[in-house]
């Protein structure tokens, strides 16, 4: 489970795709989205280079969660993302605990400066 946070554009690009690549090997992946304010097509295409390395190693779709965060919910829609994603309003229930020994990443992106912080 990895919640990104803040605003991911051409700015965050080289650390998203560092932190993506970190997850191409995660055999069940739930990416919430809920809490971005703004994502550019250089994000995008981030999401859609680690769903294609993900398929390469035999893993199923990556569940994305938009939460009611519309407008990213939207320009997934716009974008036919769900051709390749999950896209959910909601965390799914197997995500939802830290109890099950899921891990749990927050990636947060916000006036040029980056963080990670790994929950278990």
């Amino acid at each position: 489970m990895v919640a990104f946070s803040g605003e991911f554009d051409i700015a965050s690009r080289e650390e998203l795709r560092r932190q993506l690549d970190a997850l191409a090997g995660v055999q069940h992946l739930c990416l919430d989205l809920s809490g971005v304010h703004y994502i550019d097509s250089t994000a995008i295409g981030e999401l859609i280079r680690l769903h294609k390395l993900r398929l390469e190693r035999g893993f199923d779709s990556e569940v994305i969660v938009v939460g009611q965060n519309q407008p990213i919910h939207r320009l997934l829609l716009i974008l036919h993302m769900e051709s390749l994603f999950s896209v959910e309003e909601g965390v799914p229930a197997s995500y939802r605990t830290m109890d099950d020994g899921i891990a749990h990443r927050d990636i947060v992106f916000r006036d040029g400066k980056f963080a990670a912080t790994d929950k278990t």
